[in-house]
This record gives C-alpha cells, structure tokens and sequence, in this order.
C-alpha cells in the first residue's frame, strides 16, 4: 500500500511544537537540548513570519519532513547575511528565496520527502518570480542539491549555533520564470 503525504506551506507560529517534536526525534535533540542550543532559531522562526515559511510534509496528521522556505527582496534578510556583506563578489541575484532547515523524521528517510520539498519550494520561488535561490546545506546534504543544478559558492565554517562544528555550504540557482 503506498503511503498517503500531503504538502502545505505553514506559518512557523503556528507549527512550532510540531517543529520542536520533529527536530527531537530527527536529530536526537531532547527539549533542553532544543530550549538552549537551538531555541534562538525557534525564536528566529516566531519572529520573521510572514517573509518565512515552512514547507511541510504531513503523513497521518503528524509533521514528517519540513524546510523552511524565505522569499527576501534585502540581502540583509538571507540567512547568514553578513557573509554576504562582507564578500562582494557574492553577486545574488534579487528578488532571492533561501531554502534551509531542512530535516526529514527517520521513519520516512529515502523516500524522497527532501526531493519533494526542494521541488516544490523551487515551483514557488517561479511562481513568486524569483531571479535566484540560496541553500545552506550541510556536508551531508551538499552533493543532493550540486546534482540538482546548484552551484556551491561558499563554505561557512562554524557557522551554524546548533552545529558549530559542522560547515554550512552556500549553493546557487538561478530560477527560470516563465513570466
């Protein structure tokens, strides 16, 4: 029997206890965990809202995989937006959406849920007539969008708060309107 999931784009607000409980399991994170190291993210999502969403992808009325989807006419409003000030050859194509955080339970790893998300997220940067894309993946997650069309520009060591021992990686893509 093949499994039902359904998408839909959700305001952080309103999703964050799902969030958190996906976070946990996903990563291993307990709630003091999540309180201390990740809770000034989850305090980012409260307060970007509306240029911030999370796409969502939903089995049996539970949050399975999310990414966070961001549309930013300012460089000021990317994540990471001070590597970009302080490197002008970084040249982003404005308007710009930036696509991170992205994270999959591990009951429905490999079944492309991440594929899923990155997809749909690019049909809305067309549709909200993007000239570009920004992801900030990890080294995990890197070759998955370099073989999707997306060019690394940068790497962004021990910059995540979470992980900050991890490096986060700048990818690119240039968004083909159709308008």
């Amino acid at each position: 029997m093949k499994e039902e999931y359904e998408i839909r784009v959700c305001s952080s607000e309103l999703i964050q206890e799902e969030l958190n409980e996906l976070r946990q399991e996903s990563w291993g994170l307990t709630q003091s965990n999540i309180d201390v190291v990740y809770g000034p993210m989850v305090e980012i999502d409260r307060k970007e809202d509306p240029i911030r969403k999370h796409l969502t992808i939903w089995y049996k009325g539970k949050i399975v995989a999310s990414s966070r989807y961001g549309f930013h006419n300012d460089l000021n409003d990317v994540p990471y937006s001070d590597f970009f000030k302080a490197d002008p050859t970084m040249n982003i194509a404005l308007p710009t959406v930036s696509l991170s955080r992205v994270v999959v339970h591990p009951d429905h790893r490999r079944k492309n849920l991440s594929m899923l998300l990155l997809n749909h997220s690019l049909d809305m940067a067309k549709n909200d007539t993007a000239n570009s894309v920004l992801g900030f993946p990890f080294s995990w997650r890197l070759n998955h969008l370099l073989k999707r069309g997306f060019t690394e520009i940068k790497a962004l060591s021990g910059a995540n708060a979470a992980f900050p021992l991890e490096t986060v990686y700048v990818v690119l893509k240039a968004v083909k309107n159709s308008n």
